[in-house]
């Protein structure tokens, strides 16, 4: 036995020699190296976690962003809606350490080994930091990721999960398109998913069940084999592989849709907005608590309309809607 386990261990480091070779041999030739490579070769995702908050809530958030984002993206969020939200119920997984924000958030900035592009791997590295964020609390009954171009209503958002069983399997987003399909262990699997731009929530129930693809590291390997995107990857596990339905939610909105045909009587009611370039929601200017200059995003106004009484908002202006300060 002693000597299968010398040779076991052998192959082990012959296997991880030829794996380096062949990454080298990919990069010195200039061609993209195949994802699956870059899913073993990485460092763990969490190598750089040193502590976690303390979640609280009955949902627990986790924002993805990357570090060329914290001073616009990042800090638009800790202006508006992270003011809303009790210290701890909110992590920020990020790609590398950012002492200023760190001190920011209250510690809620999470420095992964994760790299900084748009690419899957990088993409889904972080979606399992996410994953795993979530695990290692113990009180929330729902993980619900964000982007950080997403304006979250906390107190509308926890409305929209009540309509749902948090001690059951739930999967809660915005159906991204139609059917999808990859191959997996020599058979399509078919599936929906929600788009990771409007958000999506999954019980800890179903966090349960999603863990041997998604936990420590194997939720990038998962998206190698499958060579799909996060939130597809995130889909094709829960629906196409544990058989649990999408519940879409049209309360859940992202960029992929023409946002200034949402009705500005209605926003109070949305849980989650986004925004790119000049796709955005339209607020009546005379009533915007900034103009656009001030806010390109429209985010900071919407923030005010939901919450006329938060620290950033113009008291002496009048604000259509009326909306609520409590802190939950």
């Amino acid at each position: 036995m002693e000597q299968l386990g010398c040779k076991l261990k052998s192959c082990a480091v012959v296997l991880g020699l030829l794996m380096v070779v062949a990454f080298t041999s990919y990069s010195i030739m200039g061609l993209e190296t195949p994802s699956i490579l870059h899913a073993w070769l990485r460092p763990s995702s969490k190598s750089l976690v040193t502590k976690l908050p303390n979640a609280t809530s009955e949902v627990f958030i986790t924002v993805k962003t990357t570090h060329s984002s914290h001073a616009t993206r990042l800090q638009l969020i800790l202006d508006t809606w992270f003011t809303e939200v009790m210290p701890g119920n909110v992590a920020f997984i990020t790609d590398s350490e950012d002492d200023v924000y760190m001190a920011k958030t209250g510690d809620s900035l999470i420095p992964t080994s994760c790299g900084k592009s748009h690419s899957i791997y990088d993409l889904c590295c972080k979606t399992g930091a996410e994953y795993d964020a979530f695990m290692k609390t113990s009180s929330p009954h729902w993980w619900c990721h964000v982007d950080d171009d997403d304006y979250v209503n906390i107190k509308r958002l926890k409305e929209v999960l009540k309509g749902f069983e948090s001690n059951s399997s739930n999967y809660v987003g915005r159906l991204s398109r139609g059917i999808n399909s990859v191959m997996w262990k020599g058979k399509e699997i078919y599936f929906y998913f929600g788009t990771g731009g409007a958000g999506y929530c999954i019980t800890r129930h179903l966090a349960n069940l999603v863990y041997p693809y998604a936990a420590n590291g194997a939720f990038e390997r998962t998206c190698s084999t499958v060579q799909a995107a996060d939130d597809c990857t995130m889909g094709f596990i829960i629906n196409g592989l544990l058989g649990v339905p999408l519940n879409e939610s049209f309360f859940l909105h992202s960029h992929q849709e023409t946002l200034n045909t949402i009705p500005e009587s209605t926003f109070k009611e949305q849980a989650i907005l986004s925004y790119k370039g000049e796709n955005r929601i339209r607020i009546n200017p005379n009533l915007a608590a900034f103009n656009e200059s001030h806010d390109p995003t429209r985010m900071l106004s919407l923030h005010c309309i939901v919450h006329p009484k938060a620290k950033i908002c113009p008291q002496t202006k009048t604000v259509k809607q009326e909306g609520s300060d409590e802190v939950t």
